[in-house]
């Protein structure tokens, strides 16, 4: 997103000029963003609980395939 004036964040969601630092240790190769990581209310192929929203100081990790959870620290490949 292109944000105007005064806000920031992948979603333009955080106010203010400067970005606060992103520092969440994410797991598994997980990279850390800025904003409210979102979730479908439902359950997936496996039969797994989909989390809601989630967020850690305003922070979430974005998370390599295989993995899920506000710090990646869910794994939901049960196929290795």
């Amino acid at each position: 997103c292109l944000c105007p004036e005064g806000w920031s964040g992948d979603l333009c969601e955080i106010a203010g000029d400067e970005e606060p630092v992103c520092d969440l240790q994410c797991e598994n190769g997980g990279s850390c963003r800025l904003g409210v990581k979102g979730y479908k209310d439902s359950f997936d192929a496996l039969g797994l609980p989909v989390y809601q929203t989630q967020v850690e100081n305003g922070m979430h990790c974005s998370c390599k395939t295989g993995f899920t959870g506000v710090r990646c620290e869910v794994d939901i490949n049960h196929c290795h």
